[in-house]
Formats: C-alpha cells, structure tokens, sequence
C-alpha cells in the first residue's frame, strides 16, 4: 500500500522512494531494449488510485511519456501522433509508463478482481490505430509487478522507517497522541488525526512541481519531432542562408558544432544534405509544374 505514496496528510510514505529507485532502474534497462531493437514499450505500473509511483519514476527513468489516473481518460490519438512525431526525427521507440489505474473513460482494466491489464489493452488499440494510419510500429507490453515490493530498500527509506517507528512507540506512551498517526515534518514528528485521513485519498497534484517537470519535458520532447508549415520553413531557411553568406567563418561554425553536440564536418554535412535535399524537392516541384 504504502509504495502507492497515496496516504492523506503524510507528504511521503516509507517504501516509496525504494519503489522510485527500483522502478526506475528496470525502467532504464527496458529504454536501453527499446533503442536497440526500435520497440514502443507500453509499461504497466503499481498506482491503485494514483499515479505517484508512475509521475516520480518516470521522472528518475527519462521515459517517453508518463500517464495517470488524475489526468483523466487515455486519448490513444496523442499517443499515435507521438509515434508518429518521434518517427520524423528517426526515433522509432519509446516507452509509455501507465498506472495500473489509468484508464479509457469506460471504468478501471480488472483481472480476477484486481487492477491490470491496461498495458496490453492499450498496445492492442495502439497498435490499431498504428496501422490504421499506414504506419509501422513494434509495440510491446510491460508490467513492473511485484518486483517493487521486494527490493532491498534505500537509505532513505531505511532511515525514514526508523523515525517513524521510534516516533509510535514514544507517542503510545503519551495519551496525547491517542487516536494519531505519526508522520515526519520538518524533522519534527506530528500527530496526525485517523479520523481526518481515514478513507482519503492523496491524488497527484497536477500544478504541482513534479508534475509540471514531467509535462515540460513530454512537451520538449513532442517538438522535436513537429512539422512546421512549409511557408515558415522556406522563409527560415532562405534568411538563414543569407546570413550564412555573408557572415559564416570556420570559428562560427567551430561554436555552433559544439553549442549542437557534433564535430564541425558533421555540422557541414549537415548543411550540405540539407541543400542536396532543398534542390532535389526543387526539381521535383518543377517537373511535377511542368
């Protein structure tokens, strides 16, 4: 339960961030797979209610696209645009992180009474709707499991436990704290009432920080691979050009190869592609006009 993170009035549960940890690790070992082999990973993930677990370790794992409960329905065309984004920039794989309570606006995915199986339901209708726009994809489906809850825990959770449990047994000596749950706040324990957590839930904040670092990088991510309109590609590389020739030198281009990330031959073969490209679809245009 308490690797949900979902617990009212308690800003972190103990086994969360071994959970984060572990997650994130496998996570990491299935991008490396997804790379290599051009697969689209769809993987399911501990959340019953909330998607604290799927948010933190799709943060830590870098993955392509997080979703969770609190967002609302799977909208399956985003996901297939995101294919379809991603394949313009020759990046044919991803990986999809879900709760296992996310959902498509029709009730939670149950199996034998239990949360699972949205992972497969949605690489099934992924895959559809794929091939239904003449696109080819590798999809595969996922599940974290249990696995989670059997890691050997962090430091972190480790210490956290250890303040939690020396704080109950102090405070069950103290008929003050009767009828409280103990919790850590600025270093100092707290009593936090049962009767005022009991039956709530802690959804994930979405204008929360973490949440809007997750969504600031999936939009980052989404842009590399847009299509701008033709007019505004014509006209920027035509001013570009400009300024190339008359400005250009071998230090300039020395700069901007290492501002990119590539050698300075790369950046020029680069340019020169681009203009063998430029001039082809030229002709192409003025035999199709002709």
């Amino acid at each position: 339960k308490t690797i949900d993170n979902d617990i009212f009035g308690v800003a972190q549960t103990f086994g969360f961030d071994t959970a984060v940890h572990e997650a994130a690790r496998l996570l990491t070992a299935i991008k490396l797979d997804a790379t290599t082999s051009g697969t689209w990973f769809l993987v399911e993930i501990m959340g019953r209610y909330t998607g604290h677990l799927a948010l933190e370790a799709g943060l830590a794992a870098g993955v392509t696209r997080v979703l969770i409960p609190e967002e609302g329905a799977i909208n399956v065309e985003d996901l297939v645009e995101l294919v379809a984004a991603r394949q313009r920039i020759n990046a044919n794989w991803g990986v999809v992180l879900l709760a296992e309570s996310t959902h498509f606006g029709q009730g939670y995915i149950t199996r034998f009474g239990r949360l699972g199986g949205v992972a497969e339901k949605l690489a099934e209708r992924l895959d559809e709707a794929v091939r239904a726009r003449e696109m080819e994809a590798s999809i595969r489906f996922s599940n974290l499991g249990y696995f989670l809850r059997s890691a050997e825990p962090t430091g972190f959770d480790k210490s956290y436990a250890a303040q939690l449990g020396t704080s109950a047994a102090r405070f069950l000596l103290d008929p003050v704290y009767s009828g409280k749950m103990v919790t850590i706040e600025h270093d100092q324990a707290v009593g936090v009432p049962i009767h005022a957590v009991a039956g709530k839930l802690k959804p994930v904040d979405l204008t929360g920080v973490r949440y809007q670092a997750l969504k600031a990088i999936e939009r980052y991510e989404a842009a590399r691979g847009e299509l701008l309109p033709e007019g505004e590609v014509v006209a920027g590389v035509q001013k570009a050009l400009a300024w190339l020739a008359q400005h250009c030198n071998a230090e300039m281009v020395a700069q901007t190869a290492m501002r990119l990330g590539i050698s300075p031959p790369g950046l020029l073969r680069a340019l020169e592609e681009m203009s063998e490209v430029a001039t082809g679809e030229a002709e192409r245009r003025g035999h199709t006009a002709s």
